[in-house]
Parts: structure tokens; sequence; C-alpha cells
């Protein structure tokens, strides 16, 4: 995979149509400051559950195991400069802190969608956003754990 250490364009979760169906199915959890949404599926199976236009395949789309969204509130967060710095922070500890989630995810056949929501009133220093951060994946890869046990569990009874 080129560019592992790096946020790249197609990392973003950008398209509208998978925005709204990580923010009505999917999961989610709460690690200070952000709020965490997340969805799994299988790589096969995404097709059928990402509604994706004709133009576009499951490679175009997933050319990354997982797409990110950071969103930092106006109405809990005032100054534009400070939520995007807020941002860019985030975005830069998910960059470092992303490899071990995607090398599961590449282990484990799936792809993610995850939206990390910034809930802190005001700016919080980058040290500890990259803990948080470091946390979340650590929490995510768990999760993927549990799902892909839980898949092959219920396949082995059936």
């Amino acid at each position: 995979m080129c560019g592992m250490y790096t946020f790249r364009k197609n990392e973003r979760l950008s398209n509208y149509r998978l925005k709204s169906l990580l923010f009505d199915k999917g999961d989610s959890f709460f690690h200070y400051p952000f709020r965490v949404i997340f969805l799994f599926a299988n790589r096969d199976e995404a097709g059928a559950l990402l509604p994706l236009k004709q133009h576009l395949t499951m490679s175009e789309t997933f050319q990354f195991p997982a797409k990110c969204l950071v969103a930092v509130s106006g109405k809990r967060v005032k100054k534009a400069n400070k939520r995007n710095r807020i941002k860019r922070l985030t975005k830069e500890a998910y960059r470092k802190n992303k490899i071990p989630l995607y090398s599961l995810l590449e282990e484990k056949e799936m792809v993610c969608l995850l939206g990390l929501i910034y809930t802190a009133k005001h700016p919080i220093p980058y040290e500890e956003v990259e803990k948080s951060l470091t946390a979340i994946m650590g929490a995510l890869q768990e999760k993927i754990r549990e799902q892909s046990a839980g898949v092959h569990l219920s396949r082995s009874k059936s």
C-alpha cells in the first residue's frame, strides 16, 4: 500500500450517501473529546451494503480500507480558526495512528466508515488529541476482532 503515513482525499469520507449510511446504520461510542461513529462491512458484501452510483466500483470507492470524517461543531467551538485547528490536529493524529487499523482491516478483508466528532467546548493540546485517537484506534481494532469472530461463529453454526 502506497503512502501509509498520508491522509489522501480518497481516505476522507465526503460522499453524501456514504455519510448518510454511516449516521443511519453506524454504531457509536464516546471517548473524550470525540464521539466516534463507525460502520464495518466485509469487502465482498460492501457492494450490496453501500449505495453507490453505477460508474463507481468498489475498488474505486475503497482504495483504502477506511474512510474518515472529522467534524467540529460550530455550536460548541465558535471561532472558525479554532475549529479548523482542531480538525487539522485530529487529522494529523489519525494519519499517524491509522496503520494498525488499516492492516487489521486488510487482514480481515473489511472496509470501515469512520466519523470523529469533536465534542469538547474548547481546543485541547495535540498530545491529548493523539492520546485519545490512539485509544480510539485500539477500541476499533477490538470491535473488528469481535465482529469478525462473530461472523465466523455464525457461519460455522449454519
